[in-house]
């Protein structure tokens, strides 16, 4: 997993580090972490930890951050899936409006936190589209936004059903969590699908550009 730590002395000056990585690869903290960490604090510093990874919450990263023995605060955390949540919020997104969801459990549980309503996710990785004469796979016509994360359950329905939403639900948003091409999953490897290789496939059928909150975005 990569992670990247943001110093910042106060909200209008912040440096910025550049390499990915520098927390933990899989389930291993890179040597001297710890310590850095720990440094950091005793000079006053406030840490920011930011991914542009939506597969868990901030929650299921405090998680991930304690048991490598990481002593972080959740609201020093700063995940794509929260980001996502919080520009929906911002912008108002109506309460009779529902998201669907292609990803994993951390954008459905930051949405849960916003009090917004979603469908998909991991509730649909078995369903299947009928092709047969004749059939038109049915939505829900309360859909006002389709978030694409991370999805190791993608599948055609999912494709279709976000395709659907967009192209036909009049004002339908489209967020892209992440836009990387390629990804790190167990440390070992980097040349992994990233994020982008599922939100191409519906911005492709849908004719429709994503729009990018990733963990750069001020959200």
């Amino acid at each position: 997993m990569l992670f990247q730590p943001h110093l910042r002395e106060n909200p209008r000056k912040q440096n910025k580090t550049s390499s990915p990585g520098v927390i933990w690869r899989g389930d291993s903290v890179i040597d001297g972490v710890p310590e850095t960490l720990d440094f950091l604090r005793s000079l006053g510093k406030r840490l920011v930890f930011v991914t542009n990874n939506s597969t868990k919450s901030r929650a299921g990263y405090l998680s991930k951050f304690t048991s490598l023995g990481l002593s972080v605060k959740a609201e020093e955390i700063y995940s794509s899936s929260y980001a996502a949540a919080a520009y929906l919020e911002s912008i108002d997104f109506p309460k009779d409006k529902k998201v669907y969801v292609i990803g994993e459990d951390g954008i459905g549980e930051e949405l849960d936190l916003k009090g917004i309503r979603h469908s998909g996710g991991t509730a649909d990785k078995d369903k299947k589209v009928e092709l047969k004469p004749g059939y038109a796979l049915p939505h829900d016509d309360d859909v006002g936004a389709v978030v694409v994360g991370f999805d190791r359950n993608l599948n055609y329905y999912k494709i279709q059903y976000a395709t659907l939403c967009i192209s036909e639900n009049p004002g339908c948003h489209f967020i892209a969590t992440n836009t990387d091409a390629r990804t790190h999953l167990t440390g070992k490897r980097v040349g992994y699908w990233g994020e982008s290789f599922f939100f191409l496939k519906v911005e492709k059928n849908s004719e429709k550009t994503h729009l990018k909150k990733t963990k750069l975005s001020k959200f």
